[in-house]
């Protein structure tokens, strides 16, 4: 996921502060897949990793002192960072008007283009 983050030409034009923030998030986005792991029917799924791996985060980047205004915007997108595909797959185009009031909802605690960078990246 860096790899794919910082090989696209968005995130390389963004300002430094954003690109920080993307690159930590996307560093951290799985942190809690190990030990959310379950087998169901031969399938492994990480059922609610992204909500646990945005309080792991949050706890890592307290200890690092990592600035709160940043240390919350990543936190927001490594929370958040299924949904831009999870809206698109089980929405679709009818329920658009929910996953538009769910982007608006996060946008209140990170710029969607920086959770789009993310995801995309993902």
């Amino acid at each position: 996921v860096v790899e794919e983050l910082v090989a696209s030409a968005e995130w390389r034009a963004a300002p430094m502060r954003d690109r920080l923030v993307a690159f930590v998030a996307a560093v951290l986005h799985d942190v809690a897949k190990p030990r959310t792991r379950i087998e169901q029917g031969g399938r492994f799924s990480n059922p609610r990793h992204s909500s646990i791996g945005a309080r792991d985060a949050r706890v890592i980047l307290w200890r690092m002192d990592f600035p709160h205004a940043l240390r919350e915007r990543v936190c927001a997108i490594v929370a958040a960072h299924q949904l831009p595909s999870h809206l698109v797959e089980r929405l679709g185009a009818e329920r658009a008007w929910e996953a538009d009031r769910a982007l608006a909802s996060i946008s209140l605690m990170v710029p969607n283009r920086l959770l789009a960078m993310v995801a995309e990246a993902d």
